[in-house]
């Protein structure tokens, strides 16, 4: 295909898939980040029975109370903090923290911000939309997505207002060390500017490294997004919060109040019942970690090239050779095979690279893996 896409372009695949989907194609998925997993029952039935009970009304912008102290309690007890409910607000998803911060922080002056790449890349959209100069600081498989010394240094001469870091990473899978974390921080605090840190992974931690939040840093001007979209099997709730000093919460509350008042309060409510069932953040890691690994196994078999992920459940790949680009390989193997997976442009600029989601079940994965075989032998790219 010779003319690629003005929308993000895994979403262009999934639109595809769509399609032939309509027309009795079976399609494997694995190019959107939504995990297979169901919501579990009692969360379900506590948004039912809140909204029968009345709780159907217009509620508070920041989020419910006792929502809003059960986070606190929960990132304090995780990362040795001193929050209150004021340090909360609830929002309808990570997309709309970084809409929300950019829009109440950021406007006007032509504002400079810096994505650390790859990332997921709605956010390159997002900022670029809001009329922002961006700058896209690139890291590489070479040193498994981790800053070394001369990322750090270009850093420091770069100009920014903000800085916007996934981590654990998506799409990479990779967690950064604390010692990034603190020069990161450094550089933010040295040029004023903020630090909008994408932590929703940090709960899907498997292989062993230590989390390092950017809140733990204790600079004023950064903040934490968080969902329970993941680690909840969440998705379509949109229920995620963010945490940050008392004025950065009041003023973006503003501005949320303005676009949409607040979250349904019975769905708020689900959440706070999921906050008392934390087993399943460890039932969902366990699944998650299997199916990753089953992944990474498999794609190093047929010769793959990526770091094995440490957290969430993905793996972002070079393409073999014989290919364009991932666009290329993606368009291909949705056609020709029922496979979908992300092409590398939707995180940044990485056009030999293809994401792989690993959220979906064993047999999915058995299968897919069969038919990228059967790809890759046809088109004698390996």
């Amino acid at each position: 295909m010779s003319k690629k896409p003005d929308i993000p372009p895994h979403y262009y695949i999934q639109n595809m898939a769509n399609e032939l989907e309509k027309k009795g194609r079976k399609i494997l998925h694995m190019e959107i980040g939504e995990p297979d997993l169901d919501t579990h029952p009692d969360i379900i039935r506590e948004m039912y029975n809140k909204a029968l009970e009345g709780y159907t009304h217009y509620g508070s912008v920041r989020g419910i109370p006792e929502l809003r102290e059960a986070l606190a309690d929960y990132i304090n007890d995780k990362l040795g903090l001193q929050y209150t409910m004021d340090n909360i607000l609830a929002i309808p998803g990570s997309k709309i923290s970084i809409f929300l911060l950019s829009y109440t922080f950021l406007r006007g002056d032509r504002k400079k911000v810096v994505l650390l790449t790859p990332t997921w890349g709605v956010y390159i959209y997002l900022v670029r939309d809001m009329g922002l100069d961006l700058t896209l600081h690139k890291l590489v498989l070479e040193n498994k997505w981790i800053l070394t010394d001369e990322d750090i240094e270009k850093l420091k001469e770069t100009d920014m207002d903000a800085i916007v870091v996934i981590n654990p990473s998506n799409p990479t899978g990779a967690v950064l060390p604390k010692e990034n974390i603190r020069a990161i921080t450094d550089i933010a605090r040295e040029k004023n500017a903020y630090i909008f840190a994408d932590e929703i992974y940090f709960d899907l931690i498997y292989g062993g490294d230590e989390f390092h939040s950017f809140l733990q840093e204790g600079y004023e001007k950064a903040v934490g997004i968080y969902s329970f979209s993941k680690a909840y099997a969440m998705t379509g709730f949109r229920l995620g919060w963010i945490v940050a000093s008392e004025d950065i919460i009041t003023t973006v509350s503003k501005k949320m109040q303005l676009m949409f008042t607040n979250i349904p309060t019975f769905i708020q409510y689900a959440g706070l019942k999921a906050m008392e069932m934390k087993e399943i953040i460890e039932e969902n890691r366990e699944i998650y970690a299997k199916r990753t690994y089953m992944l990474s196994d498999g794609l190093e078999e047929l010769g793959f090239k990526f770091t094995r992920p440490k957290a969430g459940f993905y793996i972002f790949s070079k393409i073999p050779e014989g290919f364009e680009d991932g666009f290329d390989f993606a368009y291909k193997l949705l056609f020709e095979e029922g496979v979908t997976v992300a092409p590398g442009t939707a995180f940044g600029d990485y056009g030999d690279f293809i994401r792989f989601c690993s959220g979906v079940s064993e047999e999915v994965i058995e299968e897919a893996l069969a038919r990228i075989e059967r790809f890759l032998e046809k088109n004698k790219t390996l």
